[in-house]
């Protein structure tokens, strides 16, 4: 007798898109899948092969991963693993760096307005290229981020349905008081 069972914690299942309990329960198939096709993979090792990625996949394996789990077929998941997001020395020290040059440029010793006139100016300069680049200030900073939300996976891109939300909460509570 054999026992496969696979533990995914908070933050696996996010970068595997699954963050609700609805979610978890249409994704059971992919999760199984991702669990035995992708993280494990019981190989047959070939002498003549050192590259792993090559071997074939052990039948024992090939069973198991077609599991029904009784719910609606979902494909495969894809993990997208959160990139190495900046610490605060490097955005609070190294972040300054080019307002802090700004302001010795401009003979500033005032932070506030340092950090006032250094936003002031970047606007402007920005939406002078709005004819070059087709975007001016707010359309630049937003792609920025929106990109590096992206990089790092800690923006959440999609349009959030609030009343979505809400019965998702609810069939969370429904589902943890049955237990």
């Amino acid at each position: 007798m054999w026992r496969l069972e696979f533990q995914f914690e908070r933050e696996v299942l996010k970068e595997l898109g699954v963050k609700t309990l609805p979610d978890l329960l249409a994704q059971l198939g992919g999760l199984w899948r991702y669990a035995t096709e992708d993280w494990l993979r019981l190989t047959l090792p070939r002498a003549s092969d050192k590259n792993q990625t090559r071997w074939p996949t052990h039948p024992f394996c090939s069973e198991l991963a077609p599991v029904d789990w009784q719910c609606a077929a979902s494909p495969s998941l894809q993990r997208v693993r959160r990139e190495h997001v900046p610490p605060d020395d490097v955005l609070f020290v190294m972040g300054l760096g080019g307002i802090t040059s700004f302001m010795a440029r401009e003979g500033i010793t005032d932070p506030s307005e340092g950090f006032g006139e250094f936003l002031a100016r970047a606007q402007r300069y920005h939406d002078s290229l709005r004819r070059e680049h087709g975007r001016g200030f707010f359309r630049y900073v937003h792609g920025k981020v929106a990109a590096k939300g992206r990089r790092y996976n800690t923006l959440d891109n999609r349009i959030v349905d609030a009343a979505e939300v809400k019965a998702d909460a609810h069939a969370y509570r429904t589902a943890r008081d049955v237990e």
